[in-house]
């Protein structure tokens, strides 16, 4: 699997990711944070259309996250999206995948 969905034919899609993640940082910092969203054809999607939440859980310096995000889009055959992961601030950290999924479905209308 490449981890992406690719739509076999056109119409609108509705796509849903949900990511359990670990950021690593030193305790008490707490200008380390994650997000999740989605990719169309490699690019950035913008928040039109995209929904988010994540919520945070610091452990001495470490940072458990749960992003759900949830979009739409109209896509033609062979266009693909993807769902991602970005960090800010000084830290590495860990998406644990056996807690994390990334669902698409063609929308009839």
């Amino acid at each position: 699997s490449n981890a992406r969905f690719t739509a076999t034919t056109p119409g609108w899609y509705r796509f849903e990711q949900h990511m359990y993640a670990r950021l690593q940082g030193s305790q008490g910092d707490n200008s380390n944070y994650w997000w999740g969203g989605f990719l169309k054809n490699g690019s950035a999607v913008a928040q039109n259309g995209v929904t988010q939440n994540i919520t945070g859980y610091q452990n001495d310096g470490d940072y458990d996250n749960f992003s759900i995000a949830t979009a739409y889009f109209n896509l033609s055959t062979g266009d693909y999206v993807e769902a991602y992961a970005r960090a800010a601030g000084p830290s590495n950290g860990e998406i644990y995948r056996a807690h994390s999924l990334f669902i698409g479905q063609q929308l009839i209308v």
